[in-house]
């Protein structure tokens, strides 16, 4: 999964940011702040759940079928985003969600209740840069536990 971080900042640009940060009706660097506190987050997450043959054939299948990398270029997608960003939280963070969303609005200053559908917005980004990154390097199950 390394190098994802990188494509997801170049991707999340100033823009971007000023359009998420417009859609929850925050403030930009607060949004901002709290974006770079959840990528790694979320990377990490999705590691740990890859971190197994089971989890990492899970994550594969899934974006195989529903995550080829065309998100990154409709950023944000607030109407597609909350319910399936919410599903994909509930896979990878499961009861710890609640513990994350705290985390980032402590670290950031982003009012809690903001802050978790800034996670739905990002989980389907971060499953698309990392569907591309599959697709573009022939990642197999085995190359997303790593």
């Amino acid at each position: 999964m390394a190098g994802l971080l990188d494509l997801l900042g170049s991707r999340l640009d100033s823009g971007a940011v000023q359009q998420i940060s417009g859609r929850l009706g925050t403030d930009r660097n607060a949004t901002s702040t709290a974006i770079q506190a959840a990528l790694p987050l979320l990377v990490s997450a999705l590691a740990r759940n890859a971190g197994n043959p089971d989890g990492a054939r899970q994550l594969h299948d899934a974006l195989a079928r529903d995550h080829d990398g065309s998100r990154l270029d409709r950023l944000p997608d607030p109407d597609v985003d909350g319910p399936e960003g919410n599903a994909i939280l509930q896979h990878v963070l499961g009861d710890r969600r609640g513990v994350a969303e705290q985390g980032i609005a402590k670290a950031s200053g982003l009012d809690m209740a903001k802050v978790g559908p800034l996670l739905a917005m990002l989980a389907p980004v971060v499953l698309g840069a990392l569907g591309k990154a599959r697709s573009e390097r022939g990642l197999g199950p085995a190359d997303l536990s790593a």
